[in-house]
């Protein structure tokens, strides 16, 4: 997601709404779960919140430790809050 935003719609290649699309809605069809995920009283929701906060990717602080990150050194211009799910 923090790439798609840094390289499409900060350079004007994609919409917000397209970004929204490509991330959300389209990939929800794709899995057949649209309309139903987030719209039934009492089902589960994803929410996800973009902060305009740069950043840059250090594979140290990423949750699964690898000895190769294609994204290790990369500047983004956003970041995710809140970073935790709640169930």
């Amino acid at each position: 997601m923090h790439v798609l935003w840094t390289h499409g719609v900060n350079t004007g290649r994609l919409t917000m709404n397209e970004f929204v699309a490509v991330t959300s809605a389209n990939t929800a069809k794709i899995f057949n779960i649209y309309p139903v995920k987030g719209l039934l009283l009492g089902s589960d929701a994803d929410l996800a919140i973009l902060t305009p906060r740069p950043l840059t990717q250090y594979p140290q602080k990423h949750i699964i430790k690898k000895l190769f990150n294609i994204f290790e050194g990369m500047e983004i211009t956003v970041s995710t809050f809140p970073q935790s799910v709640r169930e």
